[in-house]
């Protein structure tokens, strides 16, 4: 489903220890191309 200057996903994090994590985004568009993934590390903190 296309998004357009909105929420893309949420993260329940509760099943998940508390750490570091790495998150990857891949963008494709309707052609089927698609650039190198996004990662973006985040922490979760409890």
């Amino acid at each position: 489903e296309a998004v357009n200057g909105g929420t893309l996903e949420t993260w329940n994090t509760g099943p998940y220890p508390a750490g570091p994590y790495w998150l990857r985004l891949v963008v494709v568009d309707q052609t089927g191309n698609f650039p190198q993934p996004c990662s973006v590390r985040v922490v979760v903190a409890k």
